[in-house]
């Protein structure tokens, strides 16, 4: 799971950074591999700003998604829970 907050037009820094991580996970002590098809990105917006969000350009091998789950819990682009509650009370019935 990637994590980072980037001003809206950054491009290139979020590609830097993807490779950076991407290094790291290959280096010899830390042994791990990053799937970058297993990757995706999450984009987070304040719904009360009530301004057009400009989208930067998508990284051409990870996914753009309207909502992630993390360890169980979905999230929305809104950092809204909503999609995991109406999941948790499908699952109960």
């Amino acid at each position: 799971m990637l994590m980072t907050h980037y001003p809206a037009q950054n491009y290139q820094s979020r590609l830097s950074e993807v490779d950076h991580i991407q290094t790291w996970a290959g280096a010899a002590r830390n042994k791990l591999h990053l799937n970058r098809a297993k990757c995706v990105e999450l984009i987070i917006s304040d719904p009360r700003r009530r301004r057009q969000l400009n989208l930067p350009p998508c990284i051409s091998d990870i996914t753009r998604v309207p909502s992630l789950k993390i360890i169980d819990v979905t999230i929305t682009k809104k950092m809204a829970v909503s999609e995991h509650v109406r999941s948790l009370i499908n699952s109960c019935a």
